[in-house]
This record gives structure tokens, sequence and C-alpha cells, in this order.
């Protein structure tokens, strides 16, 4: 057995007896406990945005660059790659339990801002007056430091590959096949001089560009699927009776072998699911407990943040369901010579005609990317702050640089195992995190559901 299958079995094993059951189970639970919350109160998130100070201050965030911040963290190439993968490996049906992950995950993304608000630090760092995340409540919350230390190496690694070389090497597939002339590591030279430049400019200019660039990326690219879906309109009752059908694997059930089929639809649901949506991960309460709020109402403030935080998984799981019908539609999904980004683009080149499908899709992968890769940067940032204190600006500048000279290796990783070391690290996130929410969600149950009530 090789070093990639080894590591492609330790995978699954977390995914199949570790993280479906564990999220399964606690995203119920608070699901239950706050009477669906994430379901029943989805147009007051949006109403707390429009309400809410879209400006953000002399430091910190306002409400909405935080929502972009975290959309940005998860609209990379886990909604478009990750779904192709999801699709080419579970078969239509992962993109069911995709649904299923980004509705649980929405009420434990709640919980986690929630925390990161209340347990949330003062600080004199530039560019946030407030740092705060699954550090900050595991350490302060629940006495935990070495485990609140292990959570900030996980984070600190994690974004080196789910923000950095799982990104990239998405983004280099697509020259293998497009007549661009531009050589992979070339290409990861640009991509990191762009980021250099973000993340070496001042604080605000990445506020600005993940404001900027999501919703209006999000658009184009939802736009153009609409299309791809309205010309092949007469294939999406198809499409859709295929994902349920799928998810559940019918007649492998009638056949008596659907046991192996349906666990890899699930388990490739929920990967990708959690890729997509970093449901459970801590982005969101890292990136939440940076948004200015009274601190007279730090309570319902944190509430509010806990509101605005559901709409990105919702949000992630649209643009993931599009995507998911674009693939199966065109008939892209299925084809065995392709893989993960290029999967995509064969589905929008049969969609959208004379190669404007194939530019589209790769310009609105580049800018999801690169807004990916500076919000996993930021946390991993806060990741550093926690760990050396007031030593953190000097080592901060140590990591950025190594973080820009990893990104064009990405470029000639290989694709598969780049994909699995981002779960394994995902994983590990996710299940420290969810170990801490569930042992604090007892204790502010109570507090939070009389101030729903209120809504």
């Amino acid at each position: 057995m090789n070093i990639l299958a080894l590591v492609g079995q330790i995978k699954d094993g977390l995914s199949y007896f570790l993280v479906i059951p564990l999220v399964f189970i606690v995203g119920l639970f608070f699901s239950i406990s706050l009477n669906w919350l994430q379901l029943k109160h989805f147009k007051t998130a949006f109403n707390c945005i429009l309400n809410h100070n879209t400006k953000s201050q002399s430091s910190g965030f306002s409400s909405f660059a935080a929502l972009s911040a975290v959309l940005g963290g998860n609209l990379g190439t886990g909604n478009i790659a990750g779904v192709a993968v999801a699709l080419s490996v579970g078969g239509p049906g992962a993109l069911f339990w995709m649904w299923l992950m980004a509705i649980l995950g929405s009420v434990i993304k709640f919980v986690g801002a929630y925390l990161g608000v209340i347990y949330r630090r003062e600080t004199n760092i530039p560019g946030a007056n407030f740092i705060g995340g699954p550090m900050y409540y595991l350490e302060d919350g629940l006495n935990l430091k070495f485990l609140a230390k292990v959570y900030a190496w996980c984070m600190i690694i994690s974004a080196f590959l789910v923000g950095n070389l799982v990104q990239i090497n998405s983004l280099s597939l697509p020259l293998e096949i497009l007549p661009l002339n531009i050589p992979p590591l070339g290409f990861g030279v640009m991509v990191a001089l762009l980021v250099g430049w973000i993340i070496f400019s001042k604080a605000k200019v990445f506020i600005r560009f993940v404001t900027m660039v999501v919703p209006f990326m999000a658009v184009v690219y939802l736009g153009a699927c609409t299309y791809i879906l309205l010309v092949n309109y007469s294939e999406l009752p198809k499409a859709i009776y295929l994902i349920i059908t799928s998810a559940f694997d019918v007649k492998s059930i009638l056949s008596g072998g659907a046991a192996y089929t349906v666990a890899q639809a699930v388990k490739s649901g929920f990967d990708r699911g959690l890729f997509a949506t970093d449901a459970g991960v801590g982005l969101a309460a890292i990136l939440h407990s940076e948004v200015e709020i009274d601190r007279a109402k730090l309570k319902e403030g944190a509430l509010l943040q806990g509101l605005v935080s559901i709409i990105a998984p919702i949000i992630v799981l649209f643009i993931c369901t599009v995507t998911g019908l674009v693939l199966i539609v065109t008939g892209a999904w299925s084809d065995p010579c392709l893989q993960s980004t290029n999967l995509c683009i064969k589905a929008f080149n049969l969609g959208i005609k004379d190669g404007v499908g194939s530019i589209l899709v790769t310009v609105t992968l580049i800018l999801f990317a690169v807004t990916t890769i500076l919000t996993w940067l930021h946390c991993a940032r806060r990741a550093i702050d926690y760990l050396v204190g007031s030593s953190s600006k000097k080592w901060a500048v140590v990591m950025q640089v190594l973080f820009l000279l990893v990104i064009p290796l990405g470029t000639v990783a290989n694709v598969q195992f780049s994909w699995i070391m981002a779960d394994i690290f995902l994983n590990l996130l996710l299940v420290i995190n969810l170990y801490g929410l569930f042992r604090l969600f007892s204790r502010h149950k109570e507090e939070i559901k009389e101030m729903v009530i209120k809504l």
C-alpha cells in the first residue's frame, strides 16, 4: 500500500466514523434546541445586515464585511471544483448530502459566531479592536489551553492546505486544457504577487477587496449558471430526480448492493459540504468576533452576528446546487477523463458556446480562490496572534512570506494528495471546535433562546 492510499484510508476513517456522526448529532441537537433557528429566522438574518452598519469602523469589521470575508473563505474552489469532485466520486446523490451538511452546519456556525463574540478579547493589533474564535472560548470558556493551542496550530496548517495548496492547485488545472500559454509555476507566481500586494498593504485593503469582489462575482457566476439551466430546462426534472434517487441509490437497494454506493455519496457530500461551508471549522467565529459592537449590548450583538453567520452556508448551498445542476444537465459530471476544475470548464463550455463559458468560469475561479486565500490567511494570522501574543507581528510576517512562497508550489502538487490532506486537517479543526461548542452551548442556551423569542 502506498502512502497516498494509506492517508486516504485515514481520511475516510475520520469521515465515516467521527466527522459525519458528529456533525449530524451536534447539528441536529443545536437545531432542535434552538427550534430550527437557521430556517425560521433566515429572513431576520438578512434584515440584520440591512439594518446594521455596513461601513467598517477605524478598526475591525462591519457585519457585512464579516459576512463577505466568511463567504470569501467559502466561495473558493470548494463551490466549483469541490462540487465536481463530489459528483465524480459520490455521484449526483452527493449533492443531496451537501444540502443536509449546509442546513445542519449553519446552526453550528451560528453557535460558533455567538461564542466568538462572547469570549473575544480586546487587542491593540493593527486593524482590530477585538480578536476571538475557538482558541479563545476553548481557553477562557473551558480552561482548555492545550487544546486551544492545538486548534491554533491546525488552523495555521489548514491555511497552507485548504486556503493555499488546494485553491491554487485547482486553479492550475485549466492551464492544461485552455490555450493560455501560461506555465503553471508562472501562474502561481502571479497569484502570489497579487496576494502579497493585498496582505502587505493596509488592513483595509483586505476588507475592501472581499466586500467588492465576493458579491459581484457571486452574482455574475449565478447569472451564468441560471442561463445554462434555462437553456437546458428540459433536463432539470431529470437532474433533480437523479440527485434524490442517487442519494439513497434505490436501484442498488433493490439489488442488495446499496451500502457502499450510498456511503460514498454520503461521505463525498459531507466532505465537500464541509469544505465549501467551513461549517463548524471556526472561520466564522474568528471573523465575526472582530465586528464593532456596542459594549453595553454585547449579548445582543453576539446574537446578531450569529444570525448573520447563517446566511453564508445558505448562499454557499445555493451556489453549490446550481453548480451541481449545471454539471448534471450538461452531462459533464460523468466524464472519466477530466477531474475537478476541468469538469466545470467542460460544463460551461457546453452551456455557453464560443469559449465564453470557459473564460467566465476561469475568471470566477481565480477571484473566488484569491478571496479564499486571503480569508484563510487572515484567520491563520489570528492563530499566530493567539500563540505568540506581543511577538505576533514578527511571526505573522514570517508566516505570510512562507505562505506566498507555497502558492507557486501548489500548481505542481498532486491533486488527490492535496485534497486528502486538506480534508484531514479540516476534520481535525471541526472535531476540536465541535467539542468546545457542545460543552459551552449548555451554558449559553437559555440566554440565546430568550433573545430569539424577542426577535
